[in-house]
């Protein structure tokens, strides 16, 4: 169906409308929804730069919306069957980048989240959060945050499930750290683990442009509870229920939080 209060009216883009569904995996404040011209216009433009993997096979994608602050959150995962890494090659992989926006104050984005390169202490991870102002940090900072309650993240368990990362701020103000080509934001992977960058020396090698596809419950529950089935298969650990809440980004990876792999029967 269409959704009445995310309809052309309310969006100051004429060509745009937003076909609502139902979803388990989003907290009951918001709603879900799909639309491929809205979704395709802030499609990031990714460069290979590091990456060992190849294209990835598909960009999936679904809209989240926080009706009481009028806000929509496209949620982007770069999705990769197989990633080659030294040290750290596994089956599946999966690289989010959200694009936040307030149809009240126009198309720019007010707010860009991705996965980033972090230093040993970060894991080698750390969640790149760009608001549209404000200061940029020097440092990455340490956070704990409690991951959505099951069944809105399969692993959350009743909602004290603590994850443990880094962030780091840098603003779109003054387009030091983020360019855009029209409102695609334009990322370089940062290294094997196929992390992203928005630093100007990343954007180099080929232009990878995988299709879009719907980031369906259906996919959820076959990232989530499906790809898990041999030892070097790597789940879906993250939690999309909630996007508008700190760190925007939030991943859980305890294998002994998740379904154990399937082993063969010994003869």
């Amino acid at each position: 169906m269409r959704s009445k209060k995310y309809g052309v009216t309310n969006w100051k883009i004429s060509d745009q409308s937003l076909e609502n569904v139902a979803s388990k995996y989003a907290l009951s404040k918001y709603t879900v929804f799909f639309s491929e011209k809205l979704a395709e216009r802030y499609k990031p433009t990714i460069y290979s730069h590091e990456c060992l993997s190849g294209p990835p096979e598909a960009v999936y994608y679904r809209i989240v919306a926080c009706e009481q602050k009028n806000e929509l959150c496209i949620e982007y995962f770069y999705y990769w069957v197989y990633q080659y890494c030294i040290g750290s090659s596994h089956r599946y992989d999966y690289e989010p980048v959200f694009v936040y926006m307030r149809p009240a104050e126009g198309n720019d984005p007010y707010l860009i989240v991705n996965g980033g390169f972090g230093g040993p202490d970060c894991n080698f991870h750390k969640i790149e959060i760009r608001p549209k102002g404000g200061r940029r940090d020097r440092f990455a900072v340490h956070f704990e945050v409690k991951m959505s309650p099951k069944e809105y993240y399969p692993f959350g368990k009743d909602g004290n499930v603590i994850y443990k990362g880094c962030s780091q701020k840098y603003p779109l103000k003054g387009g030091r750290d983020l360019q855009f080509d029209d409102l695609h934001p334009l990322f370089g992977i940062r290294a094997c683990s196929n992390v992203f960058s928005g630093a100007d020396y990343d954007l180099v090698g080929l232009k990878f442009n995988p299709p879009l596809k719907r980031l369906s419950d259906k996919i959820l529950t076959q990232w989530y509870f499906k790809h898990y089935s041999r030892e070097d298969d790597m789940p879906f650990g993250h939690d999309v229920a909630d996007p508008f809440a700190y760190p925007h980004i939030k991943y859980h990876y305890a294998r002994e939080e998740l379904p154990r792999p399937l082993r063969p029967v010994q003869a």
